[in-house]
């Protein structure tokens, strides 16, 4: 199977396109991941999606390593965040948040911070991530920070989407802080369902160019702004 059917299969287990993941697609990923014939990245996400805790030892073999700087990263959101296995991999995502010398790690590592702390209370690392993940960088920012409430680390995400290169469309931020905060109603009366992993996290609005990149790729209906 070519790497082209490979990113087919990718694309259904993240929800981009509509269909089910058979049971003989997934062990095509592992057998990518054993062989390291092409693809990869794809099969990262296949198995971590739609594989399973035993799948470990596959995706770990891709976390160390300078030939392994371009995977690490997506390895270790398989383990910690598709396959939930977090508890296991506590420790290495310690060393890898302080861990200024490696970038290639760090800053994924910093990315699964929400997974780190659920339930887990490490003091000395949050402060030390709240010192240095965030810069205010405008007024803007500044103003909204109040208004957003941030909770966890996707929140700043959305903030800096939105304030720093200034909304792509007028009347986003209001209605988007009222839907996160439950005072309007969220609906995706315009998505197509194997989009909605898209729309959920950012409560059905459009923020940032690579959304619009999806839209003019037909990922996304052409009328999903009017819903938005």
């Amino acid at each position: 199977m070519n790497s082209i059917s490979v990113a087919n299969i990718a694309n259904r287990a993240n929800g981009l396109e509509p269909g089910p993941i058979s049971p003989e697609e997934v062990e095509l990923a592992r057998n990518i991941l054993r062989g390291r014939d092409g693809g990869v990245v794809d099969a990262i996400h296949i198995v971590g999606l739609c594989g399973g805790a035993s799948d470990a030892p596959l995706l770990e073999a891709y976390l160390q390593g300078e030939e392994n700087n371009v995977y690490a990263e997506y390895a270790l959101k398989a383990l910690c965040r598709y396959l939930g296995l977090v508890e296991r991999y506590r420790p290495l995502l310690r060393q890898w948040m302080k861990n200024k010398d490696d970038g290639f790690r760090r800053m994924p590592a910093i990315h699964l911070a929400n997974e780190y702390f659920r339930d887990f209370e490490d003091k000395e690392l949050g402060r030390y991530l709240t010192r240095g993940t965030f810069q205010i960088e405008s007024r803007a920012q500044m103003a909204m920070l109040p208004r957003l409430k941030p909770r966890t680390y996707y929140d700043f995400v959305i903030q800096v989407a939105i304030v720093r290169p200034g909304p792509i469309q007028g009347d986003m931020v209001n209605p988007y802080l009222r839907r996160r905060e439950g005072k309007e109603p969220v609906e995706y009366l315009h998505w197509r369902p194997e989009t909605l992993a898209l729309a959920s996290r950012r409560s059905g609005r459009i923020f940032s160019t690579k959304s619009c990149r999806l839209v003019a790729t037909r990922r996304l209906p052409s009328d999903c702004w009017s819903g938005c």
